[in-house]
């Protein structure tokens, strides 16, 4: 079960191991750019179970369709006292550098991410490490509503991919709230308990459903939560998505999203709570 999407934001990340001495956990927030433009956001909870300590945080957020840009971004990363970033990638990517600190084993850094994109809305993790790996590379895709004639709802559907070259892993707790309202905390969301059973994924399949809406819900968002986890252990993942609903603009020429298989849903970050 192989997926083709649509604008695919990358994102890379590592942490190195280092070893000062006597830094205290704090919060720093780095952006740029111009904040306009289609609004897609996330938060991520990550949990520090690789190393005794990581004192540095480094990831790239790549837009990879040619006809998509990003405009702007503002990520807040807890636990850390500096932070910087800078476009890349011709107008495509940010790289996002967090640094002093000292994060012992077993402690949670909260990573809050708000991208502006010229159109469409996608995010694509890969390359999730602290020193080591620390969870297989994925991410999740929303796209525009389409009218069922059937029931007369209107259909959003919802695939998350494993993006990984090697390693599978575990989704639970995938869960929609379609709204209008504008939350300021994604994990202030409420959400009814999750009606699908968990699936396991392996590199290169994806899975798929439908949300459905009584109206196309047009400026509304449709928030979401899941849980990754390796299959090979750790702890889980815990994501929290905003998915803007915009009329999207597709160029001329752009590729349609083709899907393959039967079930449906995907991702959000870095051994995150």
């Amino acid at each position: 079960m192989k997926t083709k999407q649509l604008g695919l934001l990358m994102v890379s990340m590592v942490a190195i191991l280092m070893l000062p001495v006597g830094l205290a956990l704090a919060d720093t927030a780095t952006e740029g750019g111009v904040h306009k433009g289609v609004l897609v956001r996330q938060t991520f909870k990550i949990h520090q179970d690789k190393a005794p300590y990581v004192t540095d945080l480094h990831f790239n957020i790549t837009q990879k369709e040619p006809w998509i840009l990003v405009n702007g971004w503002r990520v807040k990363i807890s636990g850390f006292t500096n932070s910087s970033s800078y476009a890349h990638d011709d107008g495509h990517g940010v790289q996002v550098n967090a640094y002093g600190a000292k994060i012992p084993y077993c402690t949670w850094i909260t990573i809050e991410v708000d991208f502006w994109l010229t159109d469409w809305n996608t995010l694509r993790i890969s390359d999730v490490v602290w020193t080591i790996k620390a969870i297989p590379s994925s991410g999740w895709t929303l796209d525009d509503p389409v009218l069922d004639p059937g029931s007369g709802k209107w259909l959003h559907k919802f695939s998350i991919t494993n993006d990984d070259e090697t390693d599978s892993f575990n989704v639970s707790g995938l869960t929609f709230n379609a709204s209008k309202d504008w939350y300021d905390n994604l994990t202030d969301v409420s959400f009814h308990p999750s009606p699908y059973p968990d699936f396991i994924l392996e590199p290169g399949e994806s899975w798929q459903t439908n949300v459905s809406t009584p109206e196309p819900l047009y400026g509304g968002h449709i928030y979401f939560k899941y849980n990754i986890t390796d299959i090979n252990g750790g702890d889980p993942v815990n994501n929290w998505a905003d998915h803007p609903i915009v009329p999207v603009k597709k160029a001329v020429g752009a590729p349609e999203t083709t899907s393959f298989g039967s079930v449906a849903g995907i991702l959000a970050l870095f051994g995150l709570e």
